[in-house]
Formats: structure tokens, sequence, C-alpha cells
């Protein structure tokens, strides 16, 4: 209890195979972890098949992971998880903010190059009190090369989670995540039952350049019950060749799956979506929600613009909102202008 490490360079050195570099993990209360602080280190090098740089497995109460960079100096062949995976629902008041993941030095410095799949912050079982709060957090200058690799910022599977203030990628720089491989590129892939606030987070410069079908982009992907508002998707381009539409579309901004919980999509931008395809068939969308049963979703507030589908296929699709499924609800004060 009342653990704080504060201010080292943590390093499982270039080319090691340390699994983990901080790792947590408690017994049953009253023996658990509490008040455990893990701030403002480099956090870097750690290599193994399935290596994390914070490794939070069960019975940890109030953690708090908060300014430190986490990086690789040289590239990488594993899979890699910043933070994560906070496996058990005995975990709880969870606080990750202000932490710089990507690069290969610290504050994301220079590019985090792996030839397999990247996860930035991952949440696969935590309590639904209080609320997990995941903020202030940037990832970017990530690259994924491998034939099959695969690309999220962040994926909360979890509990009652508050992701805001956010940033995956860079607006001002092009290709700021770059995935090359098969796989799905996810900014926030957000599919907790126990309800998730994503707001104010900025999703840019997000790329995949396999022509793969798998290879679908995707800037906010989430499911109910959950609230979307006030984020910025600008600036994704994918390379995807694909005939899916809506929900399963090439190159997608927002998207939402809805069961029986009302769940809203309000106040976001979304532009300059793009797909390089220049002759097959294939479809960009700005909002896509789909329903499997009478849960009502409001779409209000969003700007949605921009969109390049410089393809020559006159089957091309290329939608601002789209509701499918038994969607029910209310689409209302948006705006959308789909060209340049």
């Amino acid at each position: 209890d009342n653990i704080t490490l504060a201010n080292n360079d943590l390093s499982g050195g270039a080319g090691g195979s340390v699994a983990n570099i901080v790792y947590m993990s408690g017994q049953s209360s009253p023996r658990d972890n509490s008040n455990i602080v893990v701030s403002n280190n480099n956090i870097f090098d750690f290599t193994n098949t399935a290596p994390f740089g914070v490794k939070v497995n069960g019975n940890n109460t109030g953690v708090t992971i908060s300014g430190n960079s986490f990086y690789q100096t040289a590239p990488i062949t594993t899979n890699s998880i910043a933070i994560g995976p906070l496996s058990s629902t005995s975990n709880s008041n969870v606080v990750i903010s202000g932490n710089f993941i990507g690069g290969s030095g610290p504050n994301c410095s220079g590019t985090w190059s792996t030839t397999n799949q990247f996860i930035g912050i991952q949440i696969q079982g935590i309590a639904t009190a209080p609320t997990t709060q995941i903020s202030n957090n940037t990832i970017r200058n990530i690259q994924t090369t491998g034939a099959g690799s695969q690309f999220q910022g962040m994926v909360i599977q979890s509990g009652n989670v508050s992701v805001t203030d956010n940033v995956i990628g860079d607006p001002l720089t092009p290709n700021s995540i770059l995935n090359s491989g098969t796989g799905v590129t996810w900014g926030l892939n957000l599919v907790s039952s126990g309800g998730v606030v994503c707001s104010s987070n900025v999703i840019a410069n997000l790329t995949g350049t396999s022509i793969a079908s798998t290879a679908l982009i995707e800037g906010i992907h989430g499911r109910a019950p959950i609230s979307i508002t006030g984020n910025t998707v600008s600036n994704l381009t994918g390379s995807a060749q694909t005939i899916g539409t809506g929900m399963t579309s090439a190159v997608l901004g927002i998207s939402l799956s809805s069961i029986a919980q009302a769940t809203s999509i309000s106040g976001n931008t979304v532009h300059s979506l793009t797909h390089t395809a220049t002759a097959t068939q294939v479809s960009i969308t700005g909002i896509a929600y789909s329903a499997t049963s009478s849960g009502n979703t409001t779409v209000s507030g969003n700007f949605v613009h921009s969109f390049n589908a410089s393809t020559t296929n006159n089957l091309t699709q290329v939608t601002g909102i789209l509701a499918g499924g038994n969607a029910t609800g209310e689409v209302s004060n948006n705006m959308v202008r789909l060209g340049i």
C-alpha cells in the first residue's frame, strides 16, 4: 500500500526480452494493493511476447498512472501494450492521465515501430464504480508494419469509463499513426457495456496503406451505452478495397452500435476523410449508427465535411450520416458537406 514510483528511467534494455516494466497484482481485500502512483517516469523497451509498460492485474484500488512516457528505442517484432490489461473487476478507482505513448524517446519524440499489433491503453475488466478516468493522454508517432498488424489507440472493454481530452495521432503531422498491415486501425475502440463517456478527444492523421478488405480505418468505434460528444475526428486515410458500407465502410469517422439503451452522438466534427483507390468501389462514411433493438439514439449538432474519394468507380458511396438496423431516435441540427 501507499507506493509511489516517480521520476525514474525504467527500461528492459534495447533488444531485451522483459515482459513488464511495472507490474501490479494484489490479493483479495484486505490484502489488496491500494494507493499506487506511477508518475513522471520514462518507461521503455518492453519487448517480450506479450509485453506491457505498466501491467495491472487484479486487486488494485486507488491507482494513478500519470505523466509517464512510454516508448521503444528500436524497432520491435512483438505485440505491445503500454498500459493494461486491467483484467479484473477487483480493480477500482483508477486514473490514467497525462501520459505520452509512442515514439522512440520521451514525449512521443521519434517513431515507435513494430511489425505486430499495438494497443496504447487497454481495459478488459474493472469495477463500475467509481468511474475510471482516462484523460489528457497523447498517443502518436506509431508505425505498425507487419502483414497482419493492427492499431488500437485505446480499447475499453469493461467498466464505467470517462475518456476525455485525449489525442490519438497529431492534427499537424500527416501519418502520425501509420498501419501498413491488414488489421483494423481504430483510434478509440469503446465497447464496454458498463457505460462510456467519450468527449473532447482528438483523433487525427491515422493512415492505413493496405488494400486488404480487412484493413478498415475508424476514428471512434462505440457500443451503447455511450455518449460521444464534442470530439474531432480528422484526416483519416484508408486504402482497403472493400464494398462494405455504413458500419463496415473502408473509412469511417464515428460508429455506434446500440442495443436498448439511449445513446447520443452530438457536437462532434468529422472531416477530411480520404480513400486512395483510383478505380475500385469503396465507401467513406462520416457517422454511422445501427441498432439491434429499440434503443433511442440522438444524433445532433455534428459537423461532417470534406471527404475525398478519388476513384472513378460509379458504385462508390460517400455518406455523411447513416442510420441502419432497427435504429430509432432523432437526427437534427447537423451540418453535412461532403465535398472538399
